[in-house]
Order: structure tokens, then C-alpha cells, then sequence
């Protein structure tokens, strides 16, 4: 029986890290990694006052969405054995919470990164990771 990682990447260097870590802890199985990249959406739509302003506003998401799409592509590419590359899942919410969501389709361990850099209760983990180890259904390993 396979089982599969869900990596959650931000496109720095700190994922890269997490990914490397994830492909270490599932050589010698058949582990599949499946990596997300969330894309933080507006909190609220803005008020706009023209229809061109609107058609801008989803050029730049668009051309945000590709970019980040091509990214996780060379990460998958450049630090994921062919043997472990699983999906690349790119969707657009409150982080944590679309991780949470996403862990529970049948993973057995989510891998987020965490910069350690944030103050007072947050000084192991960052927020997104702080959360995600909170509300995920599934074990979390956090990489620094």
C-alpha cells in the first residue's frame, strides 16, 4: 500500500528545504508527494469603479496563478524524484485553512516549512505552520 505526503510550499527557500526533507523521509517506500502552493486571495473584493479595472485585477491574477504554477513545476523538476512526484496543487484561499482541507483527502503526513522567525508564541513555528499543526487532521511535520 502507497502512501502520500502532502508538501505545502510558499516558493522560498524555506520549502525548498521542506520538500528535500519530505523526498528523504519517503526514499526506500512508494510515497508520493503531492505539493501545494496556496495563492492568498483578496480578504474582501475591492470596489472598482470600471470594468477595465476589473479586467486588470484578473490579468494580474492570472499572470500570479501562472507564475506560481511554473515555479512549483521547476520545484517538483529541479528536488523530487520522478518515482515520488506526485500532483501539484495550486488553489487560492487562507493558507492554512486550504492545507487543513487539503490534508484530509487522504494523505498520511502534511510538510510545511516555518522561517522561525516570528515573535513571542511564535518562535518555533510561523503562523500558517502554527495553525496548520492546530487544525490539520493528520500528523505535521514542521521543517525550519
Amino acid at each position: 500500500m502507497s502512501s502520500a505526503f502532502l508538501v505545502a510550499v510558499d516558493l522560498s527557500a524555506r520549502a525548498q528545504r521542506a520538500v528535500e526533507v519530505a523526498v528523504r523521509l519517503g526514499l526506500g517506500s512508494e510515497v508520493r508527494l503531492d505539493l501545494l502552493h496556496v495563492l492568498a486571495g483578496p480578504s474582501q473584493p475591492p470596489l472598482l469603479d470600471h470594468p477595465s479595472e476589473q479586467d486588470l485585477l484578473d490579468r494580474l491574477a492570472e499572470r500570479a496563478s501562472d507564475r506560481a504554477r511554473h515555479e512549483l513545476e521547476a520545484l517538483a523538476v529541479q528536488h523530487v524524484p520522478e518515482e515520488q512526484r506526485g500532483r501539484l496543487l495550486l488553489r487560492e484561499g487562507p493558507p492554512a485553512e486550504i492545507i487543513c482541507d487539503q490534508a484530509d483527502t487522504g494523505y498520511d503526513l502534511v510538510v510545511v516549512a516555518t522561517s522561525g522567525k516570528n515573535v513571542l508564541g511564535r518562535m518555533l513555528v510561523g503562523s500558517v505552520a502554527e495553525q496548520v499543526v492546530r487544525t490539520a487532521p493528520i500528523p505535521v511535520l514542521v521543517v525550519r
